[in-house]
């Protein structure tokens, strides 16, 4: 597999703004298959969202396209269903994932793969699905930057996705991003390392979605300050892992293995896996040492 643009990269203007205005349609929303979903979802939390928003690719582009990889879904509740079936995890049939990078994320273990099954019979293309589950006041205190980059496209609710972005904003989040990185990425390598020494047996593609998931921290992470440096912004891989590399050109061996293990996950041991996390820790305390050394004074 080879690495692609797959999603957007930002300029900001001048005036050091993004706009982003989402009004068109998007195809997950015409093509019938929202209202599966949610039909699914209902059955499962017996609760009606107040709102659905689209994250990622596919708020600009369409199934069809190749360089698709998920649907990624936020179901936004009211406070108090949300605290009934979250609060209380009294849904057998609901996992909830405390390693995954959003700490309400949750997998629909044998349900989400019989509805993507069921997309794949209505559309003849399969889409991995990738749910979370928030109640408004904590889609309320969702970064802006994660408002940006979702589009409401279902429900009652208030839309609380915003289209406009300011380098303040971006400056802030870059100071944000620089003091807590490290320890982020740490805690997400243990947290792994640990799932992969007990050699457990993984639902459906789990695993791989563990590992792309450090990864896809690490690289988003370390490349904000980049980007932003030369006045952009995106959550891409591919303009994330470039930047990097062109950032950081003796460690491009280290960043190449890394973007492999990314890429073709499942050709990796575990065995092979710790090994190339034990890089990645290597290399965060490198760029670590090298940025602070740029502002030190002789």
């Amino acid at each position: 597999m080879e690495l692609k643009e797959l999603g957007k990269i930002y300029k900001l203007n001048s005036n050091d703004e993004i706009d982003d205005i989402k009004v068109t349609e998007t195809e997950v929303e015409s093509s019938g298959i929202l209202s599966h979903i949610i039909n699914s979802v209902f059955c499962i939390l017996n609760c009606q969202p107040r709102s659905v928003y689209l994250r990622g690719s596919l708020i600009d582009k369409s199934l069809s396209d190749n360089t698709v990889e998920d649907l990624d879904l936020i179901f936004v509740y009211d406070n108090t269903d949300y605290f009934d079936f979250f609060g209380t995890r009294k849904y057998e049939s609901v996992m909830y994932v405390n390693y995954s990078y959003d700490e309400n994320k949750i997998v629909f273990p044998d349900v989400r793969r019989t509805i993507q099954d069921e997309i794949y019979e209505m559309i003849g293309l399969h889409i991995d699905l990738d749910i979370s589950i928030k109640s408004e006041k904590l889609f309320t205190e969702v970064t802006y930057i994660n408002k940006f980059q979702s589009k409401k496209i279902y429900g009652e609710g208030q839309d609380l996705s915003v289209s406009n972005l300011s380098k303040d904003i971006l400056l802030l989040k870059e100071e944000q991003t620089l003091s807590r990185r490290k320890k982020l990425c740490s805690k997400k390598i243990l947290n792994l390392k640990k799932f992969l020494y007990k050699e457990m047996t993984y639902e459906g593609n789990i695993r791989e979605r563990l590992i792309k998931s450090v990864l896809k921290i690490f690289f988003r992470e370390y490349s904000f300050d980049i980007l932003l440096r030369n006045n952009f912004f995106s959550r891409d891989i591919y303009y994330c892992y470039t930047s990097i590399v062109g950032e950081y050109p003796d460690y491009s061996n280290h960043l190449e293995e890394l973007l492999d293990l990314f890429l073709n996950t499942k050709s990796y041991t575990d065995r092979e896996v710790i090994d190339l996390l034990n890089k990645l820790e290597y290399l965060i305390n490198e760029i670590e040492l090298l940025i602070g050394n740029q502002y030190k004074t002789v």
